[in-house]
């Protein structure tokens, strides 16, 4: 995985239950990437973390689970670090979420104008017939 002014982290897939979990195992020392350090393979700091999908009433409840701080080399500062970018990138989730949604909508709207305007065109035509 690679992102943009950090460089590239290892990553493997620690366990699949397609459609509703996976869990992948990376070596996001921050700590150690603070150096310039990162590792080019998974190693003993790596953390996992996991996506698990989950139906609700509302739609789709989506849990983000890291472990495994007590292997990095700086635990509290890389639980702080990987918080704050867990933070980050499930904001922009949201925001992406709620702006289809939103799109959704809109579209659904114009879908129902739209038929709204051909019933009363048809309506506006057979009252012109009729006269």
């Amino acid at each position: 995985m690679t992102f943009p002014d950090y460089g590239s982290i290892p990553l493997r897939i620690e366990a699949l239950d397609a459609p509703n979990m996976v869990a992948y195992r990376w070596g996001n020392d921050d700590a150690l990437g603070a150096q310039g350090a990162l590792p080019s393979e998974v190693d003993e700091h790596s953390t996992v973390f996991t996506f698990t999908l989950e139906p609700v009433a509302a739609g789709t409840r989506l849990t983000v689970v890291e472990s495994g701080f007590d292997a990095t080399t700086a635990p509290l500062a890389n639980l702080e670090d990987h918080r704050k970018g867990w933070d980050g990138e499930l904001a922009a989730l949201v925001a992406d979420s709620s702006a289809r949604a939103a799109d959704a909508a809109e579209k659904r709207e114009e879908r129902a104008a739209t038929r709204r305007l051909a019933v009363a065109e048809a309506a506006l035509a057979r009252a012109e017939e009729a006269v």
